[in-house]
């Protein structure tokens, strides 16, 4: 089993920084610290994107009903306001 498969396959970027821990006192050493360094950064930034990819998902699917309950407001303001001046625009009609 590769370097990869062992510390990286899978795992989130805490879990890679985790696994990087380690040597003296639990600080990243040598070039497989820095390897495991920059596996967690790119792990990170594509958990990063999938939530952005999500977050847009949702904020889609808001939008729209925020636009169908606005034209539905908006509807219903009229025939209040029709309602409203229904006797006044019949009296128009007949003494107009």
């Amino acid at each position: 089993m590769g370097h990869y498969e062992e510390r990286i396959e899978g795992k989130s970027a805490e879990q890679i920084l985790q696994t990087a821990a380690g040597g003296i006192g639990g600080v990243w050493q040598g070039p497989e610290g820095e390897y495991l360094r920059i596996a967690a950064q790119v792990r990170s930034t594509q958990e990063l994107i999938e939530e952005l990819k999500r977050a847009s998902a949702s904020n889609n699917a808001f939008s729209r009903r925020v636009f169908w309950l606005t034209f539905a407001l908006v509807v219903v303001g009229g025939i209040e306001a029709l309602a409203t001046a229904w006797p006044y625009l019949m009296w128009w009609v007949k003494h107009g």
